[in-house]
């Protein structure tokens, strides 16, 4: 998780979130008619959806604004997901974890939730709770070596503290 000049390294929690990210990215990228980069009072309307087109625009103040406007709005979990998501790219990473526990609180079994506060905890350098999160990963998806490994690298980086 980081930001390479200017460029947004975090991608949005969800994978069919982040699927719609890039083809809206891409769509900019080979001229397409949309210019997000300019449209930011559009952005900041306040939806879920407008706050993945700014994250895939690289706009990612207008990220957050529109993310936050869409929590207080609808208080739904996707609009907490969103948010998490922009505060984690803009670097907010404290603040990412705690949209993301407003999720988890809704949704315990969403997989999703738990990566997104995982890398936010840990890019915080919380990693006692990344480990909490890893595990419940391990628990929802027993099969996933990915996170497994996510597991054993944290619990591994706490012991050499």
């Amino acid at each position: 998780t980081r930001r390479e000049g200017g460029r947004l390294g975090f991608a949005p929690a969800r994978l069919v979130q982040g699927l719609a990210v890039a083809a809206v990215a891409v769509a900019v990228v080979w001229g397409g008619s949309l210019l997000l980069t300019n449209r930011t009072e559009d952005l900041v309307s306040g939806t879920s959806e407008n706050a993945t087109e700014a994250l895939a625009a690289g706009n990612v103040d207008a990220a957050i604004a529109a993310a936050r406007t869409a929590t207080r709005q609808n208080g739904d979990t996707q609009s907490f997901e969103t948010y998490g998501a922009a505060l984690a790219a803009g670097g907010r990473f404290k603040d990412a974890a705690k949209a993301y526990d407003e999720v988890i609180r809704e949704r315990p079994d969403d997989i999703a939730a738990y990566i997104g506060r995982a890398q936010a905890r840990r890019a915080a350098g919380n990693l006692k709770g990344a480990i909490e999160d890893y595990r419940a990963i391990v628990k929802l998806r027993p099969d996933s070596s990915l996170y497994r490994l996510q597991l054993a690298n944290a619990e591994r980086a706490l012991s050499t503290r």
